[in-house]
């Protein structure tokens, strides 16, 4: 019998898109409670280095910000630079 294949990677979130895992959030929740598309609730959402994630402007970092009590602020939705380290590694940064 052979062994399984290696798990993939880790995928690094930014912090918001962990927030809202955990809360079981739906993208047109998120988008309703932002006021933004449900496109730019997801594109929020991508993993760190992903070529569609975007970083919200800061006034949007600001009602994201408000939205969840100050769980995500503008830090977590940057890469530590351990993280940017493990991702320019694996050429994805």
């Amino acid at each position: 019998m052979a062994a399984p294949p290696p798990p993939p990677p880790p995928q690094f979130l930014p912090l918001f898109a962990w927030w809202c895992f955990e809360r079981q959030l739906k993208l047109r929740e998120i988008a309703e409670a932002l006021d933004c598309s449900a496109e730019t609730a997801r594109r929020y959402q991508l993993p760190f280095g992903h070529r569609m994630r975007r970083t919200p402007e800061p006034e949007m970092m600001n009602r994201i910000a408000e939205w969840t009590r100050g769980d995500c602020q503008p830090a977590g939705f940057y890469p530590s630079a351990e993280v940017l380290d493990t991702l320019k590694a694996r050429g994805a940064a």
